[in-house]
């Protein structure tokens, strides 16, 4: 089967319904997924421009690098190639898609903010003549202060694991933040907090992750992300790798499932834009194929109502073909299984 986009009308105002209902439209999306689902957000971008004529809501993507400033995500892995990275910013900045490197590592020092693979990524990112401000996540102050001062031209965020180790955190800690950070993504549990959620001021200036997938007030997020940060100094440290094991397992979840209790429901989404929120994204870190990817791009980016389950199937076909999946059977149903090679 090849799937195509003939069953989806191109009409403006029926386009605007169906894929960017007024919700959805007037909250700014951070997409995860860079330097990973390239082929997927080229597609649904370049279907947005050039077949619906209307405006994409990929804005801005959270791209995974690695290198000495990042966490190990996935396990041991060689450093990123820096040729290849510089050609899919250029690609993104083609089209005008801001991107923003994590660079989340709990564990960088004095010493590490020398290391030449880092800062030639910043030098790249914060070119002058670039149309759209670049810039990077990280979680420690000492990095934030170091970016801040050496390259001005980059956005500055606060990514979540910046709160792992703050056993309090308050209204006065998040607004003591915005001196350095140009924006704070919150803890994933403060979403839920009425004393925080409901009193912070600048709403424009905080980022919420709508598809955290830990359970919430969980002890073992702060020991996980400590763990994946100092794997990147001892990648073939055996200890590590079973500790890591052992905290998923206990947390009752991995990387494919998704029960874990900080997952936004769309009520609670809801909520949050009339509190006055407006930043979410959606994190890549745990999706590890294209399928899982696709399924949350489509649950959180595109119109939910029920009649127009059939038009999104076919979407999602159109997405999976078009970055290589192949079906798995030959029937007609556009949500059927796919499989890449």
């Amino acid at each position: 089967m090849n799937p195509s986009l003939v069953n989806i009308s191109p009409d403006r105002s029926y386009v605007g319904d169906l894929y960017i209902s007024q919700d959805i439209k007037t909250a700014h999306w951070n997409l995860g997924g860079g330097f990973r689902f390239d082929s997927i957000i080229a597609l649904m971008h370049d279907l947005y421009k050039n077949t619906f004529k209307t405006d994409s809501l990929v804005h801005e993507v959270n791209c995974i690098v690695s290198c000495l400033w990042s966490a190990e995500t996935y396990g041991a892995s060689a450093l990123s190639d820096l040729t290849w990275i510089k050609k899919q910013i250029t690609w993104y900045e083609q089209r005008q898609i801001a991107v923003f490197v994590l660079l989340d590592n709990l564990e960088i020092d004095e010493a590490s903010l020398t290391d030449d693979w880092c800062n030639e990524l910043c030098t790249y990112l914060s070119k002058p003549f670039w149309k759209c401000r670049h810039g990077v996540y990280v979680s420690q102050d000492i990095l934030a202060s170091y970016i801040k001062k050496k390259y001005p031209r980059l956005i500055v965020r606060a990514v979540s694991t910046r709160h792992v180790d703050v056993e309090k955190r308050t209204v006065d800690y998040y607004e003591s933040l915005l001196s350095l950070y140009d924006c704070v993504c919150l803890h994933p549990d403060d979403v839920f907090e009425p004393d925080i959620i409901n009193h912070l001021n600048d709403k424009s200036r905080y980022e919420i992750v709508v598809n955290d997938r830990w359970k919430k007030q969980s002890s073992a997020r702060k020991e996980f992300a400590h763990n994946r940060s100092l794997f990147r100094y001892q990648p073939y440290n055996g200890s590590l790798q079973s500790q890591k094991d052992k905290i998923l397992k206990q947390e009752g979840m991995n990387l494919f499932s998704n029960g874990a209790t900080c997952l936004l429901s769309m009520q609670r989404w809801q909520e949050l834009m009339k509190l006055g929120y407006r930043n979410f994204s959606i994190q890549s870190t745990q999706l590890r194929s294209e399928i899982s990817f696709v399924q949350h791009l489509l649950h959180w980016l595109f119109d939910r109502n029920p009649i127009y389950q059939n038009k999104k199937a076919t979407l999602y076909s159109f997405l999976l073909v078009g970055a290589g999946a192949k079906p798995e059977t030959d029937s007609p149903c556009a949500m059927m299984e796919y499989r890449f090679d």
